[in-house]
C-alpha cells in the first residue's frame, strides 16, 4: 500500500453504519411500503410510521410484496449533498467550519461519505419503477401519510465552504456525474429535466479543484 499524503478513514468509519439495503416500513393493510433515505425527511416520516402501526421490513427483496406501492422521497442531489456532508461532519468529526482544509479536501475527493451522502438510488435497489409512488422533496405531497403535518424548516445561511462549493461549476458538474442515477430517477418518476452531464474522468482532481 502506498503511503498516503492525508490519512483517510471515511470508509472504515462508516463500514458498519446505516440501514441495510431493503429496509422499509409496511402499512398495516400492506398496501404501501415506505423506504427511508437519509436527508429526505426520513426521520419525520419514519417517526410517523412507527406511531401509526407500520411494520418494519428488513429486506424488501426477500420479504416481497408485489401488490403494494413503494413510497420514495426524491431530493435534488446537490442540495441533499450539501445538507448531508454537514450532518456527516457534525456527527462523526466536528462542524464544517472547524475542520482543516485537508479534511474538507477529503470530503470533496470522496463525495460519498456515509448514509447521509450515499446515492439515493442505492436504497431502492431491486424495486420496480412501476410500483413506486414518488414524492418530490422540493414540493412534497404527503397525502398518503394520513394526518401528517410537516413544517419544513427554513434554511439558514450556508457555511462559507458550502457557498464556495456551490459557486464552483466544475465541482458541481463532478457531483452531478457521481449522482447521475439519482437524477435519472427524478426524471423517470417526477418528469424533472435531466441536467447536462459532462464527460469527465471523475477521479482526476485537477479537472475540478481550484
Amino acid at each position: 500500500m502506498n503511503k498516503p499524503v492525508i490519512i483517510n478513514t471515511i470508509n472504515e468509519i462508516w463500514s458498519h453504519r446505516g440501514s441495510s439495503i431493503g429496509f422499509c416500513y409496511e402499512s398495516p393493510d400492506k398496501k404501501y411500503r415506505y423506504v427511508p433515505v437519509s436527508k429526505c425527511m426520513s426521520t419525520t416520516l419514519s417517526t410517523w410510521c412507527d406511531s401509526n402501526g407500520w411494520n418494519k421490513v428488513h429486506d424488501f427483496n426477500r420479504e416481497t410484496n408485489l401488490e403494494c406501492k413503494y413510497i420514495v422521497v426524491l431530493r435534488d442531489p446537490v442540495q441533499r449533498w450539501c445538507s448531508g456532508v454537514q450532518m456527516y461532519l457534525r456527527c462523526e468529526q466536528r462542524p464544517l467550519e472547524l475542520i482543516s482544509d485537508d479534511a474538507w479536501s477529503i470530503c470533496l475527493d470522496s463525495m460519498i461519505l456515509d448514509p447521509h451522502t450515499e446515492r439515493q438510488c442505492m436504497s431502492y435497489h431491486g424495486l420496480n419503477l412501476h410500483q413506486m409512488i414518488p414524492i418530490n422533496f422540493e414540493s412534497p405531497n404527503f397525502s398518503v401519510f394520513k394526518g401528517l403535518t410537516v413544517n419544513k424548516k427554513k434554511e439558514g445561511s450556508r457555511p462559507e465552504r458550502i457557498v464556495k462549493f456551490l459557486e464552483n461549476e466544475r465541482q458541481i458538474q463532478r457531483l452531478k456525474h457521481i449522482y447521475r442515477y439519482d437524477y435519472y430517477l427524478r426524471n423517470w418518476l417526477l418528469n424533472i429535466d435531466l441536467p447536462k452531464f459532462e464527460s469527465m474522468n471523475i477521479n482526476d482532481p485537477c479537472i475540478w479543484k481550484d
